[in-house]
């Protein structure tokens, strides 16, 4: 084993281009593959004044946790043999994938495409993600 290819995942069911980019690079580096998800309480849930309860974080972190083992189950059968991980962290995507980063030989993001008003206003966490990241990022453009 020569390190690990870390890939960030959002949630979708649907195996991204991201997502299986980075199984085949760990695989032609017999890297070990780890798939991450970042989640945090909504920001939605402050501004309406609902106050984050523990039955909310159970319910959002059961719910990343069973994406991951989706998600792994699926990289699994598409590439016997495979060392596959996940990871759920619970921070705010750049803060989490930038510390995924830290043992990584690659890092593997997924990018959509946004407008570039949007893009001004909001930035991008992709883009802050790949200047903080500790090791070299790959980003594949989403459809």
């Amino acid at each position: 084993m020569t390190g690990v290819v870390v890939v960030g995942v959002d949630g979708t069911d649907t195996p991204s281009a991201a997502l299986q980019l980075a199984a085949a690079e760990a695989r032609r580096r017999s890297a070990q593959l780890r798939i991450v998800r970042c989640w945090d309480i909504p920001t939605l849930a402050y501004v309406s004044g609902l106050p984050p309860t523990d039955s909310i974080e159970a319910l959002l972190r059961e719910d990343s946790e069973l994406c991951l083992a989706r998600t792994a189950a699926t990289v699994s059968r598409a590439h016997p043999g495979l060392e596959v991980e996940t990871r759920c962290i619970w921070a705010p995507a750049v803060s989490g994938l930038v510390s995924a980063s830290e043992d990584a030989v690659l890092l593997v993001l997924g990018s959509r495409r946004r407008r570039r008003l949007s893009r001004l206003i909001f930035g991008s966490a992709t883009e802050e993600v790949s200047r903080r990241a500790s090791c070299p990022v790959t980003i594949v453009p989403l459809q």
